[in-house]
């Protein structure tokens, strides 16, 4: 048993020998492809930090485009409200204008009118006048008519008059 023993002893030692003989190798090129895969992910990262640089910037350029677009929106509705203040003062200054323009129309309206109806007015006191003239006129002529009748009734009693002392001297 004893010597079994010392026979598989010397068996493991000797795997162990062999084994120490064959690993240094084989950890090198571990180490090796271990350095080379560690390169190749320094070079990773490295491309992952170049992108995420290139995002950063990426980031920055669109932050600062949003930048620029949003002042050009409120440049934009700046703009917008101020064409828009002036459309509805430009609206509101034709509106009056058109009041305006209605208003001096009917006041012309109005004035002529008031000329036609002055004017109707004074043809109508003109017609007055004259109708007042002519019955002033016909009055006047009616008075000459009757005193010219009177006088014409005073020479015929007159006349009867002379004609009855003339017939009362014949007789006598």
């Amino acid at each position: 048993m004893a010597a079994a023993a010392a026979a598989t002893a010397a068996a493991a030692a000797a795997t162990a020998a062999t084994a120490t003989a064959t690993t240094p190798a084989s950890s090198n090129s571990s180490s090796s492809s271990n350095s080379s895969s560690s390169n190749k992910n320094s070079s990773n990262t490295n491309n992952i930090i170049s992108i995420c640089s290139s995002s950063n910037s990426n980031s920055r350029s669109n932050s600062s485009s949003s930048n620029d677009s949003s002042f050009n929106c409120s440049s934009s509705s700046k703009i917008n409200s101020s064409s828009s203040t002036s459309y509805r003062t430009s609206y509101v200054l034709l509106l009056l204008q058109q009041r305006v323009q209605q208003q001096q129309q009917q006041q012309q309206q109005q004035n002529r009118r008031m000329v036609l109806k002055a004017s109707q007015h004074a043809t109508a006191q003109q017609q007055v006048n004259l109708l007042q003239q002519q019955q002033q006129q016909q009055q006047e002529q009616q008075q000459q008519q009757q005193q010219e009748q009177q006088q014409q009734q005073q020479q015929q009693q007159q006349q009867q008059q002379q004609q009855e002392q003339q017939q009362q001297q014949q007789q006598d």
